[in-house]
């Protein structure tokens, strides 16, 4: 079965990832040396010594290069370790286009970007949408997964055929959503592997809007709210 090693190694460190209950520890501990301590009961505890709070973005990265280095080291394809950590990277280089930054790596991406010249952030944003949904459908494909490729196709055309006003980000959202949701019964191919991928990225974005808004002072209950919205998990 495709994959099947590195799944149940993911599926094993699962269970180590921040939950519900980490979240509202964190979201209710009484400082945010406090909230920090958290992290010591989740796969972010080997990357927090000699840190504090203020080093939260540190941690994460720390973390997410470990677990990168940890698959390599088992014998995970470049190219599909790669395209598991692509997604944060496309849309970090709209952050640096948005910012006027000159870019130098990732040519072929800024020269599609600059043949279709958009005028706005959201039409930057949606153009590198439109570039990792069309990645992850090739990868599908270049990976024999067409059963998952057709999944994400269909769900996507339905949605856009359905003239939902959503932005194209929140259609990737959905699409996520989706993929988490038709991963739970399966255990071969891309498609549980992208779930861990997709529930990790959310997790490490919600711990960062909790301490973000630890940081400002807002209540309690307001970060809770927030953290709704995120629809992290």
């Amino acid at each position: 079965m495709r994959y099947l090693f590195f799944i149940s190694w993911l599926k094993t460190r699962e269970k180590k990832l921040a939950d519900q209950i980490d979240f509202d520890r964190m979201i209710n501990a009484s400082s945010l040396e406090e909230s920090f301590k958290v992290l010591n009961d989740t796969d972010y505890a080997p990357y927090i010594a000699n840190k504090s709070y203020l080093d939260v973005e540190e941690v994460i990265k720390e973390e997410r290069e470990g677990l990168k280095k940890s698959l390599k080291h088992m014998g995970m394809d470049q190219d599909l370790l790669d395209f598991l950590f692509s997604r944060d990277e496309i849309f970090a280089l709209g952050r640096r286009l948005k910012e006027g930054e000159e870019i130098d790596d990732y040519q072929e991406i800024v020269k599609e970007i600059k043949e279709r010249n958009p005028q706005t952030a959201k039409e930057i944003d949606d153009f590198l949408v439109e570039i990792y949904f069309n990645q992850l459908i090739k990868f599908c494909l270049d990976k024999k997964e067409k059963e998952t490729a057709k999944i994400l196709k269909d769900y996507w055309q339905e949605k856009i055929s359905n003239d939902d006003p959503q932005t194209k980000e929140d259609l990737l959202i959905g699409l996520e959503e989706e993929i988490i949701k038709k991963s739970k019964d399966v255990f071969s191919g891309v498609l549980p592997l992208l779930s861990f991928f997709i529930r990790k990225r959310k997790i490490d974005s919600l711990i960062r809007g909790i301490f973000s808004a630890k940081r400002i002072g807002l209540s309690s209950s307001n970060i809770f709210d927030l953290s709704q919205k995120t629809r992290a998990l």
